[in-house]
């Protein structure tokens, strides 16, 4: 064989190499495609979901991305916290779903399940967090910026249960107010409970008397407690105010009192 049908055999090797590796490659694809396939099929979906970012902010300047952050997104966009809540929970289960996948299946033996679990893995990672893209891009596209913002579904629960951070003022005045009316309810309701359970203590006792003069005594005692407690419960309307100081003091003193008639007619009997 002369030099010249080496040199061809050669150049036929080298045109033929990068058309094998195209075929095999067409067929590795071809054969990934098809697991993916199975495997969405296997999970009921219809594709692989979470693949892009939650939400994407256009700013109109580089710095305004630099500078631009979490509480400022959610200022701008109240509607989006509730949707980040869901977002995040569906997020959740479906990463509970891709979990339970990985842990049991019948591809495990399939030639490109590595590539896949890979996939799946990478995946799951974009799961725990709400994931925002802000950006910036000049009108000629000379000049960008970018960034992503990631909140876990801990922090979205802080901000639906304490939105404060993300009110205008006007929006903070309010609901300071409607949480200072609800823990003042709370602690009225409270004090009337601490009552309450006297009067009933006293009630349940009451006809136990022999004598009429201990009875007479506890409706006393009662009477001066409903009296000097619920009106005054009422009034106040601080929960850092001195009076329910005041208040627990007359309060525990007033079931001593009812705690004493009631032992003194065990004692007679």
């Amino acid at each position: 064989m002369n030099n010249f049908a080496y040199f061809y055999i050669i150049l036929a090797v080298i045109v033929l190499i990068p058309v094998v590796i195209a075929i095999i490659n067409a067929i590795r694809k071809k054969q990934f495609q098809q697991l993916v396939k199975e495997v969405l099929v296997s999970l009921k979906l219809d594709n692989w979901r979470y693949t892009d970012y939650d939400a994407v902010v256009q700013l109109n300047s580089s710095r305004a991305v630099d500078e631009y952050t979490i509480v400022k997104f959610f200022k701008e966009n109240r509607d989006k916290l509730n949707d980040a809540f869901l977002c995040l929970k569906n997020k959740k289960e479906y990463k509970t779903q891709l979990r339970n996948f990985l842990d049991n299946n019948t591809f495990k033996n399939r030639s490109m399940y590595s590539k896949l679990e890979a996939m799946i893995v990478s995946n799951m990672k974009t799961l725990e967090t709400y994931n925002i893209n802000v950006c910036y891009s000049s009108p000629a596209g000379r000049s960008t910026n970018q960034k992503v913002l990631t909140v876990d579904l801990r922090s979205i629960e802080n901000l639906k249960n304490d939105p404060s951070s993300i009110m205008s003022k006007s929006e903070y005045n309010k609901f300071s107010k409607e949480q200072n009316q609800k823990l003042l309810d709370q602690k009225q309701h409270a004090y009337y409970e601490k009552v309450n359970k006297i009067i009933d203590l006293a009630n349940n006792n009451k006809d136990k008397f022999v004598i009429k003069g201990d009875q007479n005594e506890l409706d006393k005692q009662i009477s001066l407690l409903f009296d000097r407690t619920v009106n005054s419960i009422k009034k106040i309307k601080k929960t850092d105010s001195e009076e329910w100081d005041m208040l627990d003091k007359y309060i525990s003193n007033s079931e001593e009192e009812v705690k004493k008639i009631i032992n003194k007619k065990k004692k007679i009997i």
